[in-house]
């Protein structure tokens, strides 16, 4: 009872305030499963309680609410980016991703800030993913499917489901923080969830937009735009800027994507890194 009433007391506050190199997936039709697949226990940690039960499910954690705030209303509604970006890229939900390659990316329990633009059109669907598929290696971004159509992060062991639903078509703003402790994840700049419950072990490994490589499933169907990773956790109010900045603080940024080509078959690291993305697939949108 306390979970459903937390998460409609969130949703509410959100609409009122506004192994190898992964190659071409050839896997034909997607089939979109609703039946999860492992057997593990789930945890559900609530404020003040906790308890545990077996389920077909991965492990699942609801952590603690967030504390976030927000001090622009421009990420609400069906808005986004000052009305949703306009320059994006287009997963058709079958086949689409981009490779961004084997980069310098956080590794081991090192703090980490992932941040990007999505309109999300149905689940499952993968946002990004970076690491490996072993136990506490991944870092997932995505939209679950099944138990509930929420926004999660996964570690390769657990998942932690944020409290917003799945509505289709509209443009936000997500991000997720780990600062070698907590795990946080946002919404338009506003904190939802956090965990001290899902530790990483991240090796190297290549990042990817649009699909779960280690899989070949839950491709994406909807729009990317405006990707950014830095090497540290942000704090609560540079996240909140970060949704509505047109240019990202540099301060340890490792990664940044503007997606603002409009064509050809290369998404463009502004970093330093230099880690630009291969487009297998996936279309420029034509307001671009």
């Amino acid at each position: 009872m306390m979970k459903s009433v937390l998460r409609a007391a969130l949703l509410s506050l959100l609409v009122g305030c506004s192994e190898s190199k992964l190659g071409k997936i050839d896997t034909g039709e997607q089939t979109t499963s609703t039946t999860p697949t492992n057997t593990t226990p789930t945890t559900t940690a609530t404020t003040g309680t906790s308890t545990t039960s077996t389920t077909t499910s991965p492990t699942t954690t609801t952590g603690t609410t967030g504390t976030g705030t927000s001090t622009t209303s421009t990420t609400t509604g069906s808005g986004g980016l000052f009305g949703g970006p306009r320059c994006r890229l287009i997963f058709d939900g079958k086949d689409d991703y981009v490779d961004m390659g084997l980069g310098a990316w956080p590794e081991g329990n090192a703090p980490r800030t992932v941040s990007i633009w999505a309109r999300v059109e149905g689940t499952p669907g993968n946002l990004y993913s970076f690491g490996s598929g072993s136990p506490e290696d991944r870092l997932s971004i995505l939209f679950t499917s099944g138990i509930a159509e929420e926004f999660a992060a996964v570690n390769g062991t657990g998942i932690l489901l944020g409290a917003l639903v799945l509505k289709p078509n509209v443009w936000h703003h997500y991000a997720v923080t780990y600062d070698s402790e907590t795990l946080r994840l946002f919404v338009d700049g506003i904190e939802l969830v956090s965990t001290t419950e899902m530790p990483f072990n991240t090796s190297p490994g290549q990042l990817v937009l649009g699909v779960n490589p280690w899989k070949s499933a839950e491709f994406l169907r909807g729009e990317l735009a405006e990707m950014r990773v830095w090497e540290r956790a942000l704090e609560a109010d540079e996240v909140a800027r970060d949704a509505t900045a047109f240019t990202p603080d540099r301060t340890d940024l490792i990664g940044y994507w503007p997606m603002q080509e409009a064509t050809g078959t290369t998404v463009l690291d502004e970093s330093d890194s230099e880690a630009h993305g291969e487009i297998l697939g996936a279309l420029w949108a034509d307001e671009c």
